[in-house]
Order: C-alpha cells, then structure tokens, then sequence
C-alpha cells in the first residue's frame, strides 16, 4: 500500500512539473474591422501531448466565443482571430486560455477610443 501511494505522488508530482498553464496572453482589438487577434504564449515540446486547449472570450463577463484545440499551432503559441461586432468603446473583453494537462491563465482588454490617425 505504502508504494502505490508513494508512485501516485510522483506520478502527480511529474505531472504538474511537466505542465504548465500559459506564460502570456496578447491581445489587440481592431474597431475598423471589429476583429479581436489573440497570441497565448506557450512553449512546448511536443504540440499534439501538450496544448492550449481552449480558449474562451468574454464581454462584460458574458461567454460570447468557446474555441476547443486538439493541438497547439507551433511550439511557441497559439493565435486566434474573433470577429466580435458587437464590441463597444469601454466594453471589457476578457480572455481565458487553458492547457490541456493543468493551469490556465486570464488577461483582460478594455476597450478605449481608438487613436485617429489623420
């Protein structure tokens, strides 16, 4: 008994030290085109095992978009493009990106007055 507890708690413990949730999330917002572009950093190995799995928009705390993954784009990150045409200035867009194997990571975007260029 005292080795199958001991091989569960390195089993778990190899687990959580080979996962990892996302290291950072970048996000911009383009009012002209109403298009959201995500990177969520993530470096890894091995993109099929080890993987952003979901990554979930939200607006004003509202789930508007669930995107599911099966594997990672490259070894670095993973980009994804929203079209959200019901963005509003001051609207709070919030991004939850979570690994396949453990952890998950949040960064939030405020909506400000897009700058004028002219």
């Amino acid at each position: 008994m005292k080795k199958i507890v001991i091989f569960i708690f390195l089993l778990t413990l190899s687990i959580i030290s080979y996962s990892h949730s996302a290291s950072e999330i970048k996000a911009t917002f383009d009012f002209n085109s109403k298009m959201l572009y995500v990177t969520v950093e993530h470096s890894v190995k091995d993109v099929k095992s080890h993987y952003i799995k979901k990554i979930e928009i939200q607006i004003n705390g509202k789930t508007i978009i669930t995107q599911n993954y099966t594997k990672q784009q490259n070894e670095n990150n993973q980009d994804a493009a929203y079209l959200i045409t019901d963005a509003l200035i001051g609207d709070k867009i919030t991004i939850n990106a979570s690994c396949n194997i453990l952890g998950t990571k949040k960064f939030t975007l405020l909506l400000n007055q897009p700058e004028n260029n002219e």
